[in-house]
């Protein structure tokens, strides 16, 4: 049930410190690269998930262990290919690149879409973006969502749509609850 997405590893942050390094370490793995609409486009999404334990002792013997997951996402925006300039690289990469953004793009609005109506069928495992956030998505969560837009007339195309994207997940309703179990203090050590 797991996605494989090549080159994504998982590590042990024992703190904030650590945290931080391996989000930079990441943010600098990122691609991007110019094209006709931007001179510094994201050419991959970035997702940056955290598992968290808390540990909590208490008076009965019991260690309590709280689990939350955090995930950090920086979606590529979606982008016309003849605006960008993609149809025009001889070697194809960018025409690519650009297929593969939208694609996976579709596939997050659709996911939001059918959560947004409830739907008996979501499509989650339409895109490894979805699979992967799928817990994020429509599960036990809270999640926020922040879109950017231009005031430029030029991208009014663009901007609409993110904004109609937007207004498709404001509809999507989640249910968080707490995610605790209990441990003997002796054997959490």
């Amino acid at each position: 049930g797991k996605v494989f997405v090549e080159g994504l590893r998982e590590v042990e942050l024992p703190d904030i410190e650590s945290a931080k390094t391996a989000l930079e370490l990441g943010w600098q793995a990122r691609q991007s690269a110019s094209n006709g609409v931007n001179d510094d486009s994201s050419r991959s999404h970035a997702v940056f998930p955290l598992r968290v334990l808390a540990l909590t002792e208490a008076t009965d013997g019991l260690q309590r262990v709280r689990t939350s997951r955090l995930h950090l996402v920086d979606l590529a925006g979606s982008e016309r290919v003849k605006k960008s300039g993609a149809d025009e690289d001889a070697s194809g990469r960018r025409m690519k690149e650009a297929i593969n953004i939208n694609t996976s793009l579709l596939g997050l609005s659709n996911v939001m879409k059918a959560l947004g109506t409830a739907a008996s069928h979501v499509p989650y495992r339409d895109s490894k973006l979805t699979h992967m956030l799928s817990d994020a998505l429509g599960g036990n969560c809270r999640t926020s969502l922040v879109v950017c837009v231009s005031p430029a007339a030029s991208d009014a195309s663009e901007s609409t749509g993110t904004l109609e994207f937007g207004s498709r997940a404001m509809k999507v309703r989640t249910h968080a609850v707490v995610n605790s179990s209990e441990v003997a203090l002796d054997a959490a050590a």
